[in-house]
């Protein structure tokens, strides 16, 4: 398996977060991918954020960790793939309670999700590496651009 190693913007969980008094800093390292997974580690706290708002802010969904596939990464067309498994939950004593997809969900682009039985706020990871395998050859170990977005 051909493993690349690849730059990844940090979409809210990458970078060092303020609100009010609480600062968190989470970080992503040695990112790799093959055509029908990723792997990272991830270590950081989110202890004192309330869930993030946005176009999932709804019951259940405000639980999640994604992946979004940006540029010539992704290979994949329309549709998704149930995730075959997740090597670990991505944070300490949080239960992952379903496992998502990968695919394609327009107008919302490429993207894994993982959805949690418990509010991510006080969220943190203990240098974890995690392995995200799915099903079909969505992704491409040749491509020469593009991120991977990691979202809270």
């Amino acid at each position: 398996m051909n493993k690349k190693m690849i730059g990844a913007a940090f979409a809210l969980c990458g970078s060092i977060l303020w609100t009010g008094e609480a600062a968190a800093l989470v970080t992503f390292e040695n990112v790799s991918y093959t055509s029908n997974s990723v792997t990272f580690t991830i270590n950081g706290d989110l202890t004192g954020y309330t869930a993030p708002s946005g176009v999932y802010n709804v019951t259940g969904y405000n639980n999640s960790f994604s992946l979004n596939y940006i540029g010539d990464i992704w290979a994949g067309v329309a549709g998704y793939t149930q995730n075959t498994s997740w090597s670990q939950s991505v944070f300490d004593g949080q239960i992952i309670g379903s496992v998502g997809n990968t695919g394609e969900f327009a107008p919302y682009g490429n993207y894994t999700w993982s959805h949690y039985l418990a509010d991510l706020s006080g969220a943190v990871a203990t240098n974890r590496t995690i392995t995200v395998t799915f099903g079909d050859n969505y992704l491409n170990p040749l491509a020469s651009s593009g991120t991977i977005e990691f979202l809270w």
